[in-house]
């Protein structure tokens, strides 16, 4: 069986991703994570099933050790420095997001790995407002990027280096732009708060939508579990017709599912909603735009098979479990 090396396993991202492994069979010699500050609460009861690094992608000596140590096969690149940062500290993030990248593909290259698969961003479309004539604004990996904002810039940065070693390399370098990722792992930015939400509505906590959610009521938002599912698969795969791929939910999330959802299962809490002197705080520059997601499903062959509610609920019963309360049953 195949070696894995993930970079950034215990985060939003990774630990579904080392969970997914976990659950196929994989054990501690073939699941590598590497991971600066590791967050072992979200590889918590698999921890003994994984190799945890606490590992830098500056650090090149470390990287290359690492590769030459473990030998890993498949290479799933998720070590970076988030958006919500990148904007505080561009120059930080271009050290974590470009330089440890080009250091991954490097020893990915060197060390005979077969597929390296690494985290893009539909941030690179820019936001709604580049789409202002668009009713319903979808873009493809064909459209023009938009960058706005260091983080945008990284990561397309990325993928101006995954193509290029794609094309002089053996190994395959692909690309997802992720249209966005909620479950454990995060408390903070955008997607920390929509988890926050969620939980403490779970919990039976009275609760405000985030403002931040109702822009972007619609978008390509997927469960962790799924997405989990789909890197191993994609990982997996030994030929790809294109370097970069948009990821998300086939059926797009409408924030009001979310909220009827949590509703029916705590029918004794109160949610508002923000008013509108909130919400003109956030206005609409933040939101990008839907991803038309055609080559993840019908090129590479994947399902989704989370939906709203069934996500909301496994979550919620996720921290109910953690909490020692008895599970919600829709």
């Amino acid at each position: 069986m195949d070696t894995y090396l993930i970079t950034g396993g215990t985060g939003l991202a990774g630990n579904y991703v080392v969970q997914e492994l976990v659950e196929r069979g994989y054990n501690q010699e073939q699941i590598i994570v590497y991971d600066l500050y590791p967050n072992e609460n979200t590889i918590k009861g698999i921890h003994d099933d994984v190799t945890l690094i606490r590992g830098d992608v500056t650090d090149t000596d470390q990287l290359n050790d690492t590769f030459e140590q473990y030998e890993p096969d498949r290479v799933i690149h998720l070590a970076a420095y988030v958006a919500h940062k990148s904007w505080e500290n561009p120059a930080e993030a271009i050290g974590v997001n470009c330089l440890g990248t080009a250091n991954v593909f490097d020893a990915v290259r060197d060390h005979g790995a077969t597929t390296c698969l690494f985290a893009s961003s539909a941030s690179v479309y820019g936001t709604v407002d580049d789409y202002y004539w668009m009713d319903d604004p979808f873009v493809n990996e064909n459209d023009p990027v938009k960058i706005r904002n260091p983080y945008a810039a990284t990561k397309y940065t990325s993928e101006v280096l995954g193509r290029t070693y794609n094309q002089k390399y053996d190994p395959n370098f692909v690309g997802i732009r992720i249209g966005g990722v909620w479950g454990r792992g995060r408390k903070v930015g955008a997607t920390g708060s929509l988890n926050e939400f969620i939980r403490k509505a779970g919990l039976g906590q009275n609760v405000k939508v985030p403002p931040y959610w109702i822009q972007w009521d619609g978008i390509n938002l997927s469960y962790g579990k799924d997405l989990g599912r789909w890197f191993v698969n994609v990982v997996d795969m030994n030929s790809f017709n294109h370097t970069v791929y948009n990821q998300g939910n086939k059926e797009s999330y409408k924030f009001n599912r979310i909220v009827e959802t949590l509703q029916s299962l705590s029918p004794e809490i109160t949610i508002d909603y923000p008013t509108v002197e909130e919400l003109d705080q956030w206005g609409d520059d933040l939101a990008n735009p839907k991803l038309d997601c055609g080559r993840w499903y019908d090129e590479l062959g994947l399902t989704q098979e989370w939906s709203v509610e069934d996500a909301v609920l496994d979550f919620v019963n996720y921290h109910r479990r953690k909490e020692g309360l008895p599970e919600k049953h829709p």
